[in-house]
């Protein structure tokens, strides 16, 4: 078992640790993270505290070190994958104990998998790619690299998806659908129809129109009812 180095210190690279802590805990096994990398002059952070690692341009790689990125960004990301995982970095999958992958199913490396996702039979995943808690992938489905799915991503059979897209919380895809590469899923979205590549998918008639009632009791506010255009 290597050395794992999280790429990023956020939110998410937070999650991630959690996810491969757990996995370690259900192999029996004791986590060797050895601390993370962030090229931000205030990337010391005290949820890991005593294990920043510096700069990512200037680590000096170790062959007993695996990868795995901790951020969600798409463009970070892909810059990340393509100046030091296609040099020499060694990635990892870290899989949640509690996702269930089917023995058919097909995995890439550096790929994240949540608490309670599903990747049906004969799924092929590429490399890099995030489906945080609650996703699923249906059978005979295939994603490339570096696709980020927000939790509670539902993928219905035989779909197809390029890289590099990022799909909001609750977002769907009907069967035998076809995503290209660069595209954002607007979250709560369902995917009816094929997607080219560089698109923003959204409803048209999705209402943007928050209603917010204020009954006086914030200070400073006038009691009474606003609406707020969300464009």
């Amino acid at each position: 078992m290597k050395d794992l180095i999280l790429i990023g210190n956020g939110g998410f690279a937070r999650e991630v640790l959690g996810y491969y802590r757990a996995m370690c805990d259900a192999d029996n096994r004791r986590p060797r993270f050895k601390g993370y990398l962030d090229r931000r002059a205030d990337a010391p952070n005290i949820f890991f505290a005593g294990s920043y690692l510096g700069n990512e341009a200037i680590h000096l790689t170790d062959p007993n070190e695996v990868f795995v990125l901790g951020m969600a960004d798409i463009a970070t990301r892909k810059g990340i994958i393509a100046t030091y995982f296609s040099v020499d970095w060694q990635s990892v999958n870290i899989i949640h104990p509690s996702a269930t992958i089917d023995s058919t199913a097909r995995l890439g490396t550096g790929n994240v998998i949540g608490p309670h996702c599903h990747i049906g039979a004969a799924a092929r995943l590429g490399n890099h790619n995030v489906l945080n808690y609650g996703c699923s992938v249906g059978h005979d489905s295939v994603l490339g690299n570096n696709n980020v799915l927000a939790s509670n991503c539902q993928l219905a059979g035989y779909v197809s998806i390029g890289s590099d897209n990022f799909f909001g919380i609750s977002a769907s895809v009907i069967p035998r659908t076809t995503i290209g590469e660069g595209n954002k899923i607007q979250a709560g979205t369902t995917v009816t129809s094929d997607v080219p590549d560089h698109a923003f998918y959204f409803h048209r008639d999705t209402n943007k129109t928050a209603f917010i009632f204020n009954d006086g009791r914030i200070a400073g506010s006038p009691a009474g009812s606003t609406e707020e255009a969300l464009t």
